[in-house]
């Protein structure tokens, strides 16, 4: 026999308190009231990135997009007519190094040539501001459709501004993100967006980038610096003479990058229009 007393027998007597209506009892199986599904989560929890994390409205972009792009087509055109000036001035140089030009006539020269910088430069000025509101919109509209972008809206402002010191790496990564971010054909809050195919402009449009870079650091950049502090008529016609070969072609390489940019912002608005459910045909 047990040298302990027998257990007390609860046969007869409630396993568990009467329950009090509307109070959690603590203990599921017992049939008592739950203020939510055992393992569920507390009310009004949203996952991040997940079902409900999304669904504020969408602002349009057709409007800026417009915008943007006649900007960026002026642009273009100026940088196109940037370079028939270089021709021109170069033309002028060769005069003076022949003696049928004198040094005031080559000065004159250059009128155009600069004139089309100043409003190059404006337009460009106008078209950065512009495609900077125009990338956070496109961000914001995707955050609120679930997808968890690599670079938020803050972020794509920093991008625009700076990310030539970086040789533009951030600016192809923010435009990847973009891209694969509005895919049409993922559901809202499905990440999945990440393993989108990347159109091949993207790509192009940073190599192009960087021959710019490298053409405005070692060619257009430098006879702009020497347009501008050369001490000598005769010094600059010398350098236009010299290095025209190298300026012409980089002068070229900037037409066909500002073309190929026009192209891949007007692919990625028509794509993230049809993600966000807007329409595509006024553009």
């Amino acid at each position: 026999m047990s040298d302990f007393p027998p257990p007390p027998d609860y046969s007869g007597r409630p396993q568990l308190p009467p329950p009090v209506a509307g109070e959690w009892s603590g203990y599921p199986q017992s049939g008592f009231y739950t203020p939510n599904p055992p393992g569920g989560a507390p009310p009004g929890y949203v996952a991040y990135g997940g079902p409900g994390s999304y669904g504020s409205a969408t602002q349009p972009i057709a409007g800026l997009t417009k915008a943007m792009l006649l900007l960026l087509v002026i642009t273009a055109i100026t940088t196109a007519l940037r370079a028939i000036a270089l021709v021109l001035v170069r033309s002028k140089a060769v005069d003076l190094s022949d003696g049928t030009l004198t040094s005031s006539g080559f000065s004159d020269s250059l009128t155009f040539y600069n004139s089309v910088g100043v409003l190059a430069s404006l337009v460009g000025i106008a078209a950065a501001v512009v495609q900077i509101v125009w990338t956070f919109r496109l961000a914001k509209n995707l955050q609120s459709r679930g997808r968890q972008l690599r670079f938020g809206p803050g972020a794509t402002i920093a991008i625009n501004i700076l990310g030539g010191c970086t040789l533009f790496i951030l600016n192809f990564m923010m435009w990847r993100d973009l891209w694969q971010a509005s895919d049409p054909d993922i559901a809202p809050g499905d990440q999945r967006w990440r393993d989108s195919a990347v159109a091949p402009i993207i790509p192009i449009w940073f190599g192009i980038q960087i021959a710019t870079l490298v053409g405005a650091i070692f060619g257009v950049g430098a006879l702009a610096i020497g347009i501008g502090r050369s001490s000598t008529t005769d010094k600059l016609a010398q350098r236009l003479s010299n290095d025209f070969l190298i300026v012409g072609l980089f002068s070229l390489v900037s037409v066909v990058a500002s073309v190929v940019f026009i192209l891949m912002l007007q692919q990625l608005a028509a794509r993230h229009q049809r993600a966000m459910g807007e329409r595509t045909a006024s553009i």
